[in-house]
């Protein structure tokens, strides 16, 4: 990606969303130190607490998205539990077995 021929996209999205460059630059910092620096448990675990009560998007429309989403290890539900991707495309197994509603945060990466 050149980010001189994306840049006036993103710009277009920060605007139509409303979101700050500064915070969205931040966020991604925090995102790739934890997951560089840390075990995938302990980086969910701090990633959850950092979001848990808030709306989070966390993904890009790349080429190659769908080939990283392949890699995803699970998703961080709002209930706190973790999900494997392959729970997910089965109709969320473990909640219906223990009857608990789906809790789950709306706006996660969509993987069509």
């Amino acid at each position: 990606m050149e980010y001189e021929k994306w840049e006036p996209y993103y710009q277009e999205i920060l605007k139509d969303t409303g979101f700050s460059q500064k915070d969205d630059e931040e966020s991604t910092a925090f995102i790739a130190q934890a997951e560089n620096a840390l075990p995938p448990e302990k980086a969910t675990e701090i990633l959850r607490k950092a979001i848990r009560g808030k709306t989070a998007v966390i993904c890009g429309n790349a080429p190659g998205l769908r080939d990283e989403t392949e890699k995803i290890r699970g998703i961080v539900r709002e209930d706190g539990n973790p999900e494997k991707p392959d729970q997910e495309k089965q109709g969320k197994p473990d909640q219906e077995k223990q009857g608990k509603p789906d809790q789950e945060k709306q706006g996660k990466p969509d993987q069509e």
